[in-house]
């Protein structure tokens, strides 16, 4: 409820107005009334300090004062504060009753007798009126609270309806960004696949090879972005260091297990396309201490016309589980990661008891050429230990124009994939 005093002055500055009142009006009493009298007026008039929290003891201490004494400024200040609390109907008739009998009674009680008529008319409003102001200022209390709660629901609503409309211009976005710049990203990178066929000189197709290979490094991130734009992903970019392929090694001989390690991959896989083999080969052997300890694990990757593959399987297991609580979201997140980079994550038990988590992503392998070290990639340097990787400068040939074509068609179709 609501505060019941003005809200131009402070609460303590109208309790203080109102006791006062009512003092003032008790110590008539002191010149021409009794000991009982002027008791029973003082009494009424400290029954206001009970009146926020019990008003129903504030009407009960006024009612003698107001038949023995003078407390009508306390029993109308008590009656009101009966009323704006809002009580059972029972109640509240109760003290408006209560109120006009020991007003009548005190009237009668008088050394000036009154008219009858007069008196009952004037103990109804002494009886009414309070109660009435009462009531209307707690109705009026109670439609400010309804109007301010009908006004949050409105800049609710207005919030959402604004979220909804970011959301429409971001997928509007999205798809004109993949309709248009994709389209004549991917027209520059054939142009420029074209130009590398047919230039004569060796310094024009270099140019030729370094403009389609960026096109197809901007189709690639223009493919992570839409994806962005679609789910509506505003987390603040990340500023720790990501894992690539050379951090799988240290991954392996941390992770407790008995792990063998064949990765034939290139060194110029994208930073994306590196940071979900991680996350899945951390995925999988996270599951195997979990589930399947004391098993011997098997990691393989290679890349064939065009398709990423990565594959951990562990041994049937030879002990129970850890039973160790988890999300079960781990795969699910795989997924995820794989979807956006337009391949598929395969998860399932092999025919020796064993289980075996297979990650698959379309790459577009770069060919060798001086654009490379321009080009930021997750990691230049090979992974030594118990990886054995290709470099894509010293062992990959040189393209021909059908692996510059196909390229960048796997890019486009990706890219139009998101």
């Amino acid at each position: 409820m609501k505060a019941l005093a003005p809200a131009a002055l402070p609460r303590w500055a109208v309790e203080a107005v109102l006791l006062v009142a009512a003092a003032a009006e008790a110590a008539i009493t002191l010149f021409d009334s009794g000991l009982l009298s002027t008791v029973f007026s003082f009494v009424a008039a400290a029954g206001l300090l009970l009146r926020r929290r019990a008003p129903w003891a504030a009407v009960a201490l006024a009612l003698p004062g107001l038949v023995f004494g003078c407390a009508s400024i306390a029993a109308v200040i008590a009656l009101y504060s009966l009323a704006v609390q809002r009580p059972h109907r029972m109640v509240l008739g109760g003290a408006i009753t209560t109120m006009f009998i020991a007003h009548v009674a005190g009237a009668a009680g008088a050394e000036i007798p009154q008219h009858p008529v007069g008196m009952l008319t004037t103990a109804a409003m002494f009886a009414l009126a309070p109660a009435a102001v009462g009531v209307l200022v707690a109705t009026r209390c109670q439609l400010v609270d309804s109007l301010a709660e009908l006004s949050e629901v409105h800049t609710a609503q207005r919030e959402r309806a604004a979220a909804e409309a970011v959301r429409h211009e971001r997928e509007l976005l999205a798809r004109e960004m993949h309709d248009v710049v994709s389209h004549q990203v991917s027209l520059m990178a054939v142009q420029a696949g074209a130009l590398q066929v047919r230039a004569r000189d060796e310094e024009s197709r270099a140019g030729a090879r370094t403009i389609r290979q960026l096109c197809v490094t901007t189709l690639e991130e223009l493919r992570t972005m839409l994806t962005v734009l679609r789910t509506g992903d505003r987390s603040a970019p990340q500023t720790a260091p990501q894992p690539c392929l050379s951090d799988v090694t240290a991954l392996t001989e941390t992770s407790g297990l008995e792990v063998t390690v064949e990765l034939d991959l290139p060194d110029s896989l994208s930073a994306p396309v590196q940071r979900a083999i991680y996350r899945t080969i951390q995925e999988a052997l996270t599951n195997v201490r979990k589930h399947a300890p004391g098993t011997t694990v098997s990691v393989r990757g290679h890349v064939t016309e065009g398709m990423l593959e990565v594959r951990v399987c562990n041994s049937a297991p030879q002990m129970p589980g850890l039973g160790l609580p988890g999300s079960g979201l781990g795969l699910v997140g795989l997924s995820e990661r794989a979807h956006i980079l337009g391949g598929s994550v395969a998860s399932g038990h092999t025919p020796d008891g064993g289980y075996e988590t297979t990650l698959s992503v379309p790459v577009a392998v770069r060919g060798p050429g001086a654009w490379m070290n321009d080009v930021k990639i997750a990691s230049a340097a090979p992974t030594r230990v118990s990886i054995t990787r290709t470099s894509a400068v010293n062992s990959m040939p040189a393209p021909d124009a059908a692996d510059e074509m196909n390229s960048t068609s796997g890019v486009m179709n990706t890219s139009a994939n998101a």
